[in-house]
């Protein structure tokens, strides 16, 4: 486990103690690659928490292309709603999302704004640098 990583785990344990609703709290890259996690019922079998941050990387990609292509200016958050759960999507930080399963009952607009404090709170540190790929480092399948 990396320093950033243990440094934020007690934020999010923190987060999900202290705001009504939260289910589960994933950190990733913004190329769906985890970081941290809390309260998920995940083990190696179920590769959960890979699969979110996957799924929220994916999502808020496409919410800031689909912003670009509209000139609808910045993604502040994404929201799926579902019948047990809603997942909410946000950035935290350069290259880093923050994603909370919450209880359908729970206030969109508190637990938005909890997440934002979240996210100051969480450390400079936490910024994912984007990977450069050379063009001789990917070989074509043969």
């Amino acid at each position: 486990m990396s320093t950033p990583t243990r440094n934020i785990d007690w934020l999010l344990q923190n987060f999900i103690s202290n705001s009504f609703g939260v289910i589960s709290v994933v950190v990733t890259s913004s190329d769906g690659l985890l970081i941290a996690s809390e309260n998920l019922d995940d083990n190696a079998t179920t590769g959960l928490a890979d699969l979110l941050s996957a799924l929220a990387s994916g999502v808020h990609s496409l919410a800031k292309g689909a912003s670009r292509r509209l000139h609808a200016g910045h993604v502040s958050q994404t929201l799926i709603q579902m019948g047990q759960v809603n997942m909410y999507i946000m950035e935290a930080g350069d290259g880093a999302i923050l994603t909370v399963m919450g209880k359908p009952d729970a206030d969109p607009g508190q637990l938005s704004y909890e997440m934002s404090l979240l996210i100051q709170q969480m450390p400079q540190n936490l910024s994912v640098p984007e990977r450069m790929v050379s063009a001789g480092s990917v070989q074509a399948p043969r």
